[in-house]
């Protein structure tokens, strides 16, 4: 996928393909976001448990509305 640096994939058949393209793509959008969610914290100067930024950053966000 052109539009996706790094996201590749193959099939033995066009249905193959296409599952695989999709899976591919999945896991592709998933690193992306938890490297986005990363740089906010960081940017943020928050000090918190990175090994789960989408938990964590639910976490303040629920907490902040308090």
């Amino acid at each position: 996928m052109p539009a996706l640096p790094g996201c590749l994939s193959q099939g033995k058949s066009i249905e193959e393909l296409k599952v695989n393209i999709a899976e591919a793509i999945e896991g592709w959008l998933e690193v992306m976001k938890i490297g986005i969610l990363k740089k906010l914290i960081k940017q943020a100067g928050l000090n918190i448990d990175q090994s789960n930024p989408t938990v964590n950053l639910l976490r303040l966000n629920r907490k902040s509305k308090s």
